[in-house]
């Protein structure tokens, strides 16, 4: 099960050529996954990052960039969990024009379940791994 995220293109998000700056994209990933963070758990990405001293930074990013989006566009973006790991998880972003189905972008994410104290690799807690895995793109067939 996807989820969606609607952003609104801003003057400051655009470059000289007048479409969004490339590594704008990122941001606008973490901004996607914090929705995402308070739709399931109904509190913000900081507040549990506190409550539960684990943190998810990203180690390893890849773009394609399709079309581009200019300012005044709203981008549609589909958020997926690839792969869930004991430690870390795959998240694809797809942003979308309105109407049309085809990606005019796709950004790949790998985040790393961090202890915020030492920031040293750590399990995925059980509430996050339930959560991520019910977003699961393929989960796996146990039977």
């Amino acid at each position: 099960m996807a989820f969606e995220s609607k952003l609104y293109i801003r003057f400051h998000h655009v470059d000289f050529a007048q479409v969004v700056y490339f590594p704008k994209f990122f941001d606008y990933c973490h901004q996607v996954f914090e929705d995402f963070v308070q739709a399931e758990f109904s509190k913000s990405y900081r507040c549990l990052m506190e409550e539960e001293g684990v943190g998810f930074p990203v180690v390893h990013a890849e773009a394609d960039f399709r079309k581009p989006f200019s300012f005044g566009d709203t981008a549609r973006v589909v958020l997926e969990i690839e792969s869930l790991g004991r430690t870390s998880l795959r998240c694809r972003y797809a942003f979308f024009h309105p109407g049309e189905e085809e990606s005019a972008a796709v950004v790949t994410l790998v985040g790393a379940c961090v202890g915020m104290q030492g920031f040293r690799p750590t399990p995925i807690p059980e509430r996050w791994r339930n959560m991520l895995g019910r977003h699961l793109q393929n989960p796996p067939n146990l039977l």
